[in-house]
This record gives C-alpha cells, sequence and structure tokens, in this order.
C-alpha cells in the first residue's frame, strides 16, 4: 500500500531570501520515522462532503499526517476557501479554521456548514 507524506521545506530569511536551510540529522531522524510510521487507511470516496457542525461524524475521513483525532477539512469565506482541521467531539463534528488573526471555531463563527474530505 502506497504511504502518501508531504514535507514542507523551511526558508529562513538570514543574509538574503533565497538562503536555505538544510535538514540538520537529527531532523532527517525524525523525518524517516514520520514516514516509516503506519500510512492512514485510503477514503472509502475522495470527495468532500458537507457537514454541519454538530452533525454526526463522518465514517473514514481523512486524517491529518502524524494526529490521532484530526481531519482535514474546508470551509469557505466570503467565497474563498479555508483549509483548516475537523475532529470528532463524542460522535459528532467539530472543526475549527484560521482566518485573519483569529482561529474560528463553532457554528457561530462558522456559520454552522464545513466539508469534511
Amino acid at each position: 500500500q502506497p504511504l502518501n507524506f508531504t514535507i514542507k521545506a523551511a526558508r529562513f530569511s538570514h543574509s538574503s531570501p533565497s538562503t536555505t536551510t538544510r535538514l540538520s540529522h537529527h531532523q532527517q531522524q525524525l523525518v524517516n520515522l514520520h514516514v516509516n510510521a503506519m500510512p492512514n487507511p485510503a477514503p472509502k470516496e475522495d470527495t468532500w462532503a458537507f457537514n454541519p457542525i454538530g452533525s454526526p461524524f463522518p465514517e473514514n475521513p481523512v486524517k491529518v499526517l502524524g494526529q490521532q483525532n484530526m481531519y482535514v477539512a474546508l470551509w469557505y469565506k466570503n467565497g474563498k476557501p479555508v483549509h483548516g482541521y475537523a475532529w470528532n467531539d463524542g460522535g459528532v463534528v467539530q472543526a475549527s479554521f484560521p482566518y485573519g488573526k483569529a482561529e474560528l471555531t463553532g457554528k457561530e463563527d462558522l456559520g454552522g456548514m464545513i466539508q469534511v474530505s
């Protein structure tokens, strides 16, 4: 079964914007440990399902890598997509999304409707 993962490279501005930092030996070991971890099961279908906040949690959503109860979520603010995460709160959907300088959660902040992959 293929293992899906993403490695994000960090770019730091030391003397110029083009200076990049390589992974140290310890950081590379941590990446190798993470990559060799058990893969997430494949979702039953590759779609985004609409879920009201507080509705029953969907079956087999896409997990955030390395997290136990955190799933990929999508929400639209003024027609623009915002990625965040959802979690199973006693069998119901809860979610959090970054927007501006705030973290939006719950029905009041999110308007009640999100999508979980």
